[in-house]
């Protein structure tokens, strides 16, 4: 609540900057924003806090509409300044089952299982103490490409690992972080696979860490059980500026098999042109005070049902989900449930209702595959 109340006025600034950007450009076709849990929803129905992490879901979506429908893999795509990591299970993102977590902290907004490191391409290279480091930040585009810093795009020019930007210029910036006396080829051959070399094991110390904490999830464990017999090395699949010069070094770091997708360099806007609506139903009950609320509709109304229910209360959110998900054109063919919890309520020794909270989600995924 505090972060959606914290965001609105920057969203609002957006949706309205947003708005005159395509209208006067003359487009008149709708307007959906991307979610963190990969789902999209129209500019006029959706919670600012539920935007956050949309560039990562981005990134796992267009991963998934580049891969075979049952596939398992890891999703990395390098940017300018960020590196989003996600898991696909058999075609399935992963789910957090605590919700989009910011640093150490959890949001309970419904999320992919993410996250975002703060290395890219435009990363800027600083010198602390004669050692090269890279800054979690950037000051403009690479050297190469008419910037004013030198940066890991600069070295992955420099040695020929991707095309584009100036080469003559990708020299100068290896040049600027040595001293005169060595500025020669092989020392600026040096200093850019170490360059190199550092943003590669950063990303893959990233990808371990965030696989502990995937293989803490409950929907990963059930994967495990019903897929006994997959290799859990999971393939990894990069999209991302930079990601054709380093996927190569990614693979041979991690020992596993690493390689682009087919439209590497459009990735993110493949998932979000291509994912489908999706929403969730989070539903609270008092069986004794006889009333109900939808927390991320506001809706609340009565119950009338029993005072210790089980099914009728799967049955009832149902359709209130239902009726919901046609107003706003969605479809909930794919929707799942989650468990329901019952905690009763006890006045004088003597049961007299129940609090119960349940949820059912629109599970997210793409329209279809690029071929």
């Amino acid at each position: 609540t505090y972060l959606n109340l914290a965001s609105r006025g920057l969203f609002l600034d957006f949706t309205l900057n947003l708005k005159k950007a395509i209208e006067s450009r003359g487009y008149k076709a709708p307007i959906r924003v991307l979610k963190a849990d990969g789902g999209v929803l129209p500019l006029a129905k959706i919670r600012p806090v539920e935007s956050i992490f949309s560039g990562p879901a981005a990134s796992i979506l267009g991963a998934l509409a580049q891969s075979e429908p049952k596939d398992s893999f890891v999703v990395v795509d390098i940017g300018g300044t960020t590196t989003d990591i996600g898991l696909v299970l058999s075609g399935s993102p992963l789910i957090s089952s605590k919700g989009a977590k910011i640093g150490s902290y959890f949001t309970n907004v419904r999320s992919l299982a993410v996250r975002s490191v703060p290395i890219g391409g435009d990363s800027v290279i600083i010198k602390e103490n004669g050692e090269i480091k890279l800054a979690n930040y950037r000051l403009g585009p690479a050297y190469c490409l008419g910037g004013n810093k030198p940066t890991p795009t600069d070295a992955m020019r420099y040695l020929n690992l991707t095309d584009y930007g100036n080469k003559e210029r990708a020299e100068e910036a290896m040049a600027s972080l040595l001293s005169l006396e060595n500025k020669n080829t092989e020392k600026m051959r040096r200093i850019a696979q170490d360059i190199i070399d550092i943003m590669v094991k950063q990303i893959c110390e990233a990808i371990k860490n965030l696989q502990k904490e995937w293989e803490e999830e409950p929907a990963y464990k059930v994967w495990e059980v019903l897929n006994p017999h997959k290799n859990l090395n999971l393939n990894i699949l990069l999209s991302g500026g930079g990601a054709s010069g380093i996927f190569s070094a990614i693979g041979k770091e991690m020992k596993i098999n690493a390689s682009l997708v087919k439209y590497s360099q459009v990735s993110n806007a493949i998932g979000a042109a291509m994912a489908k609506p999706t929403f969730s139903w989070t539903m609270n009950l008092d069986t004794f005070l006889g009333k109900y609320r939808i927390e991320e509709t506001g809706e609340q109304g009565i119950w009338t049902g029993s005072k210790r229910p089980h099914n009728e209360v799967d049955d009832f959110l149902m359709g209130l989900v239902k009726n919901q998900a046609s107003e706003m054109n969605i479809d909930v063919v794919s929707l799942e449930k989650d468990p329901f919890d019952y905690f009763p309520i006890v006045d004088n020794n003597r049961t007299v209702g129940q609090i119960v909270r349940g949820a059912m989600h629109v599970s997210p995924g793409v329209r279809g595959r690029v071929e």
